[in-house]
């Protein structure tokens, strides 16, 4: 019994020193909670988006591909392999991530999102991949990934749908970064300096 609960102490020193950008200490807390405890699965998932943000793309993509080993059915852990290999141009190794996705998932917005990313990688038209995204919130309910993927879908003359769009993932889960940090860049993209600065001074005191 005391494996695991060592494990979750290890998992809580690592997010603490992650919020302190402690990246190497944040690390090594992480590893040790997914050495103690292999069953779960979430001390090495936050270990792999600790390299990515990293910016140690193939560290983190090990890791999600050992992860993805024991737990095939991790929809989150998936996706962001997908996603990185996107990034990386490896869009063989990404369409076969999106097709073993579509055929494991159970949740509706994540086989929406693979199927429209997928025909995407093969030249559907951007248009067409944002109203797949609104067509499942719209059938399925409002979903904090999929609000963040059509966030992302945007370009820097769409702004003002971006900033609508980040700030609907932000009602939803207040502690995603990706989108706090994509109100601010779309804030200052449209040149209202004073939200993005007082964005940005709430998000401070939490990435110190």
């Amino acid at each position: 019994e005391s494996a695991p609960q060592d494990a979750r102490l290890e998992l809580l020193l690592g997010r603490i020193h992650e919020r302190l950008d402690d990246v190497n200490q944040a690390a090594l807390h992480l590893k040790a909670a997914a050495q103690l405890n292999p069953a779960d699965s979430q001390a090495l998932f936050e270990l792999a988006m600790l390299h990515r943000r990293s910016d140690d793309r193939l560290t983190a993509q090990r890791e999600l591909r050992v992860l993805l080993d024991r737990s095939p059915d991790h929809d989150e852990a998936r996706e962001a392999l997908v996603l990185s290999y996107v990034n990386e141009g490896k869009l063989d190794a990404a369409v076969e991530q999106i097709e073993e996705l579509k055929r494991r998932t159970k949740s509706p917005h994540v086989k929406v999102r693979a199927q429209s990313l997928a025909l995407l990688l093969r030249g559907r038209d951007v248009e067409e991949y944002r109203k797949s995204l609104r067509a499942v919130t719209d059938e399925q309910g409002p979903d904090a990934a999929t609000w963040l993927a059509l966030a992302e879908s945007y370009n820097e003359f769409e702004q003002s749908l971006a900033l609508d769009a980040y700030r609907n993932v932000v009602a939803m889960d207040p502690d995603n970064e990706a989108a706090a940090l994509g109100v601010i860049f779309a804030e200052q993209r449209l040149l209202d300096y004073e939200k993005a600065a007082e964005h940005l001074a709430a998000l401070l005191p939490r990435r110190p």
